[in-house]
């Protein structure tokens, strides 16, 4: 079947795909696919580990990094993240789970690896394979067919692996009630607030500014800055060239007939009595007898909002029992089965589900449909202009980029070619700031090139560009006296921080002292607040969201009421005090007891992952290159 895939698609086509594996399995990281030769990076248990394969992890670290932070991202932060060791760590741990997943004799057939190239949804339009969409994403990531191939199976090897442990895994109810109570557990703190706004310090001295910025002069430096010349294949410049006749449409509409039929749904309310299915059977009877019992109230014409919010016990209780609009695939075949033959404003009897006992109350049936051909034909028509369009301008732009293999002036291809040559000024990180989509990606683009390097094909913003970088203007360290009152100012916010910090710690070193905590208020003219009840992932109230305070709120205790160090904060320095903790209630527990179960399994699965890592490495013989080590 891949012969088959490589014989209807070409070189292009199954290029594309392992663009779409770096996307679907980004998780694992790039495969170790046996490339060219190349320097060796590292040996694990006598597999190579090349240059390109290091290489192509470490892009793929940095541009999440990159689509995380934007234009934020530094090289001080890339230093924080530690993304050489990252990409290091990723390609040896790749290695050593595909020989655990060899040596556990799994293995992936050609038809498996056909299935997953074809069901890839970055490949398929309207549902479908399709090669072109298919060629172009290869394409823009140079990827071969073997190559992808290889990389597809081994990232579904190590899938087979995951699986079988994630499959050996099980959760007790005492741990997802231990889970659930440590995530929906409630605190209650004091606490006083030191900001560093409010803080009086002494000016800032001539003196001062110098010694800082001679300490701390490479945190002043200017943008790196780049200069380019582009050619722009927007795709809507070819929508005026796109002629379409009611055949093809018509043709379209007959091979996606699908797509224009809208099922039948339903809008609906329901009550939910709770009894899992290992509840015993006094429990399952006691949840259909309340069930019961609302259901008189209803026939007795109480109204089933009213009567949900009393009786319901599903997450949709406070809403009165509302679930919305929904097809019959969305809920459990019971429920699903009921609901949708039930006419408007009908109430069901007790319907039992792996969940409990549901009462059911339809309030609209909106019947299946399908639109006509002429009711389908604008949207069809607009998709099919669009699609061409954009296919159109990317064979122009391929064109123009093969014409570019033995070529060094962009601006004499396009002149040769009849086409506009743009061309920026000096920009940064964040890109020029008019004339090009997505600025920020233009400039990651031109930022990766040399000067006088002529880009691939680029599809930035729906739209495909080739780059040439004729300029680059590196980084440099600011002269003092072009930034001394930024010096001042930082210097100022660093001397205030410090006196802030300060002032807390002399606050927790009175009580530790023996002070009440109400005597240290008045003592350093503090202001006493109070957060209420809140639980470990809640914005705080009249604080806000502040993980750091939380986390140190949860480790407080009555034996422990304050803590050691004062709390950094984005508004200052905090010093809690311990009033309260309570537990929460059972009812919310067994709503949720299922999700909780998944969750930590998937707390299990990493666990178990890291460990099977740890052991993997500590029997492995792993060689590491001189130039590659910390």
């Amino acid at each position: 079947m891949l012969d088959l895939m490589r014989k209807h698609a070409g070189t292009w086509l199954i290029k594309v795909i392992l663009g779409a594996v770096i996307i679907v399995f980004a998780f694992w990281g790039i495969g170790s696919y046996k490339m060219q030769e190349g320097t060796r990076v590292a040996v694990v248990n006598g597999n190579t580990i090349t240059v390109d394969q290091y290489r192509d992890t470490y892009n793929r670290i940095l541009d999440q990094l990159r689509q995380r932070f934007g234009d934020s991202l530094n090289d001080e932060m890339l230093k924080i993240f530690n993304v050489k060791q990252q990409a290091l760590d990723s390609v040896i741990e790749q290695a050593l789970l595909l020989d655990e997943a060899r040596r556990l004799k799994f293995r992936v057939a050609d038809e498996e690896l056909a299935a997953a190239i074809r069901s890839t949804p970055a490949f398929q339009v309207n549902g479908r394979f399709d090669p072109r969409q298919y060629s172009r994403i290869l394409s823009s990531n140079r990827m071969t067919p073997e190559g992808f191939e290889a990389v597809q199976r081994e990232s579904m090897l190590i899938g087979k692996l995951r699986n079988a442990i994630r499959s050996s895994l099980k959760v007790s109810g005492v741990e997802a009630r231990e889970l659930y109570n440590w995530t929906h557990a409630f605190v209650d703190v004091d606490y006083v607030l030191f900001k560093p706004e409010q803080q009086s310090v002494p000016e800032v001295t001539p003196d001062e500014v110098k010694k800082y910025y001679d300490e701390n002069k490479s945190a002043y430096k200017t943008d790196p800055l780049v200069k380019a010349r582009y050619i722009l294949f927007d795709p809507a410049n070819y929508q005026d060239k796109i002629k379409l006749d009611d055949e093809e449409i018509a043709e379209y509409y007959n091979a996606y007939v699908e797509t224009f039929a809208k099922p039948k749904t339903v809008e609906a309310r329901h009550i939910l009595t709770l009894a899992r299915e290992n509840d015993t059977t006094e429990k399952v009877e006691a949840a259909r007898k309340k069930a019961l019992d609302a259901l008189k109230e209803i026939r007795d014409g109480k109204d089933f909002a009213e009567t949900a919010k009393k009786y319901s016990e599903g997450p949709s209780r406070d809403s009165g029992g509302y679930l919305g609009t929904f097809e019959k695939k969305a809920m459990v075949a019971p429920f699903a089965e009921k609901a949708f033959s039930m006419g408007e404003g009908e109430v069901s009897e007790p319907v039992r589900t792996q969940f409990g006992w549901h009462i059911i109350k339809v309030e609209k049936v909106n019947p299946a449909t399908t639109e006509t051909l002429t009711q389908a034909t604008p949207a069809i028509r607009k998709k099919l202009v669009e699609d061409r369009a954009k296919n159109m301008a990317y064979d122009d732009a391929e064109m123009i980029y093969d014409a570019t293999f033995d070529r060094t002036d962009l601006s004499e291809i396009a002149k040769e070619k009849g086409v506009e040559m743009k061309a920026t000024p000096l920009f940064s990180s964040k890109g020029p700031e008019k004339g090009v989509k997505a600025p920020g990606a233009f400039a990651a683009a031109a930022f990766d090139l040399k000067v006088d390097e002529i880009s691939e094909v680029k599809e930035i913003e729906d739209a495909f560009y080739i780059i040439q970088v004729i300029q680059k203007v590196p980084e440099k360290i600011s002269e003092m006296e072009n930034i001394r009152e930024k010096l001042k100012a930082d210097i100022l916010k660093k001397k205030k921080d410090e006196k802030a910090k300060a002032t807390a710690e002399a606050f927790i070193a009175s009580l530790n002292d023996g002070t009440p905590f109400e005597q240290a208020v008045t003592t350093f003219n503090a202001k006493p607040s109070t957060t209420g009840w809140f639980k470990r992932s809640d914005s705080i109230p009249s604080i806000g969201y502040e993980p750091s305070f939380a986390q140190t709120a949860f480790r407080l205790s009555s034996e422990k009421p304050y803590t050691e160090k004062p709390v950094k904060g984005k508004d200052g320095y905090f010093v809690p005090l311990f009033k309260a903790r309570k537990l929460p209630d059972n009812e919310g527990f067994e709503s949720q007891k299922d999700t909780l179960v998944q969750r930590f399994i998937g707390q299990k699965e990493a666990e178990a992952f890291a460990a099977l890592l740890k052991t993997l490495r500590g029997k492995s013989e792993i060689t590491i290159a001189d130039r590659y080590r910390d």
